[in-house]
């Protein structure tokens, strides 16, 4: 009998345990390890990038013009794979990026630029080009990066450096609000850009027109911390590097939307157009993302993403009676989370969803569930 309780003791003892030290560690690991994993996705494209440069000889005949290019598709649906199934990463007009010639892309900087990898991805892959892009020179002094750098094309980016480049005919790509907007945007998505108007001299210059670019749900992915404001405006202003801690990597949906091309003007200014342009992007925002965004599982644009995405394209509308027809099953509760933001104006026209599982009422505030037998 001893040595039974014993037993039983040691077990309630060891469950409690293990059930305290998940309730301890689960919010850590979800909020400052998860990041990691982009960490580790971008030491494997160095290490990547490492192989292949040591291969050169044996690989250079077949890039005669480029030597990266290679290297640079491989790593495109290696990022393009992962935006998709952690993700479930979108583009809305991709169509409006030039097959030729040249445009400067301006997009919101999120805490960490993941969407801007995906998109990039996305060019390389499907319209066969690649986005130069300007980045912090903090990024050129992290240790093993300078490969990644040079073989994506990234640079510093002075107005006479991205004007060259612009009228030579490529893409280019710059987030205004820079480090400063990773570290200090939030869920209300406001632009930082701290009146900079570089970009809109260099487009001027080059006469190319801006497309504005935002990335629904991308602060819902990645957030910097609130806490120490002050200290890390402070230790920033000092150092000029981002030290705020980083915390995320939530599989919340995420879908860029491109926008109408601001043509361009000679009569326009500097500080005209970087107006054109924040009025662009802050209407992308205004439209397409909730505010103050949320990775709670009460957005259905964060979970079940896969489901609703499905039902968007599936539903058809009878313009009579009401009835709203699906061609796929529902899964109830991602059903009921997409309709309380998505189909409100179903509420009060429709009588019933019909489904392969079975058949769904709606009412004013809820979804019951009843199968087709009994309908």
């Amino acid at each position: 009998m001893y040595w039974a309780g014993g037993f039983s003791d040691y077990v309630n003892v060891d469950i409690d345990y293990a059930r305290w030290l998940n309730w301890l560690f689960t919010p850590i690991v979800v909020a400052f390890v998860l990041p990691v994993v982009i960490l580790v996705f971008l030491y494997l494209s160095c290490f990547f990038l490492y192989i292949y440069k040591w291969h050169r000889h044996r690989l250079i005949e077949a890039y005669e013009h480029d030597f990266w290019q290679g290297a640079r598709k491989t790593l495109a649906a290696f990022w393009d794979a992962q935006g998709w199934i952690w993700h479930g990463y979108e583009v809305d007009g991709l169509d409006s990026i030039p097959d030729e010639g040249s445009a400067l892309i301006l997009y919101y900087h999120g805490a960490i630029p993941i969407d801007f990898y995906y998109f990039m991805s996305k060019c390389i892959l499907y319209k066969g080009r690649l986005v130069r892009t300007v980045g912090d020179r903090f990024l050129f002094n992290i240790p093993g990066w300078s490969l990644l750098m040079e073989a994506f094309k990234v640079i510093p980016g002075t107005v006479q450096v991205c004007s060259s480049l612009l009228k030579e005919g490529h893409l280019m790509a710059i987030a205004p609000g820079g480090v400063y907007e990773a570290q200090f945007g939030n869920e209300y998505y406001e632009l930082m850009w701290k009146q900079r108007k570089g970009f809109a001299k260099v487009a001027l210059d080059a006469k190319v027109p801006i497309i504005p670019m935002f990335t629904q749900n991308l602060r819902e992915g990645f957030r910097s911390v609130r806490w120490g404001a002050r200290f890390w405006h402070w230790l920033y202003e000092k150092t000029r590097f981002p030290f705020v801690p980083i915390y995320g990597c939530f599989p919340v949906k995420m879908k860029t939307y491109i926008g109408k091309p601001i043509p361009y003007d000679p009569e326009d200014t500097p500080e005209l157009l970087a107006q054109k342009a924040a009025h662009a992007i802050e209407g992308l925002i205004k439209e397409h993302q909730r505010i103050p965004g949320t990775n709670k599982g009460r957005n259905p644009r964060n979970i079940c993403h896969k489901t609703n995405s499905r039902l968007l394209h599936s539903v058809s509308v009878k313009s009579k009676g009401g009835v709203v027809d699906f061609s796929t099953s529902v899964d109830l509760s991602c059903w009921k989370q997409f309709c309380h933001t998505n189909c409100q104006y179903f509420l009060g026209s429709a009588n019933y969803v019909q489904t392969m599982g079975g058949t769904y009422v709606l009412t004013q505030n809820n979804i019951t569930g009843r199968s087709s037998m009994q309908a």
